[in-house]
C-alpha cells in the first residue's frame, strides 16, 4: 500500500527492476491510478530514479497537489483528493512520448490512499508503505 499526503511530495518505493525485461532497449515506466470511487484513470509517467539500489527498489519523485488547477502529470503532479482510494499499476512503455497504457500489462500493482496533510514522514521499507503524520 502507498500511503499519499494531499500537498506534500512523495516517493513510493516500487519493486519495478526485477519485474523489468532486461533487453538493452530504452524504456520508461507509466505510473496508473484507478479510481475505486469514480472508476476514472489517470496515468503518469515516472521521473527519474532516485533510488540508490535499483536491484532492489525503484523510488520516484511525485507532488500530490491541493487543487485539480494545479495537476499536471507531465511533471509529475497529481491531485487526489482527501479520502480517496485508488489501486495503482505500473506498466513499462518503449514509447517516449507515449503515456497510452492501451495493450500493456501491469508489472506492479497495489492500493493508494491520500490522506491529509502531515508533519512528520516515516517509510517501512519492509511493508513498502510511506506514512505522514
Amino acid at each position: 500500500m502507498i500511503r499519499l499526503t494531499n500537498g506534500q511530495p512523495a516517493i513510493p518505493a516500487l519493486t519495478l527492476y526485477e519485474r523489468t525485461p532486461q533487453n538493452g532497449f530504452d524504456k520508461w515506466y507509466l505510473l496508473e491510478f484507478y479510481s475505486n470511487d469514480d472508476l476514472s484513470s489517470k496515468v503518469m509517467r515516472l521521473g527519474n530514479e532516485l533510488s540508490g539500489n535499483v536491484l532492489r527498489f525503484n523510488k520516484f519523485l511525485m507532488h500530490v497537489v491541493v487543487d485539480q488547477a494545479s495537476e499536471d502529470l507531465s511533471q509529475q503532479l497529481i491531485y487526489l483528493p482527501i479520502g480517496s482510494t485508488y489501486d495503482y499499476r505500473v506498466y513499462i512503455t518503449y514509447d517516449e512520448n507515449s503515456n497510452d497504457i492501451d495493450g500493456l500489462s501491469p508489472i506492479e500493482s497495489g492500493l493508494v490512499t491520500v490522506e491529509n496533510y502531515g508533519s512528520t514522514t516515516s517509510y517501512n521499507e519492509a511493508n513498502n508503505i510511506i506514512t505522514f503524520e
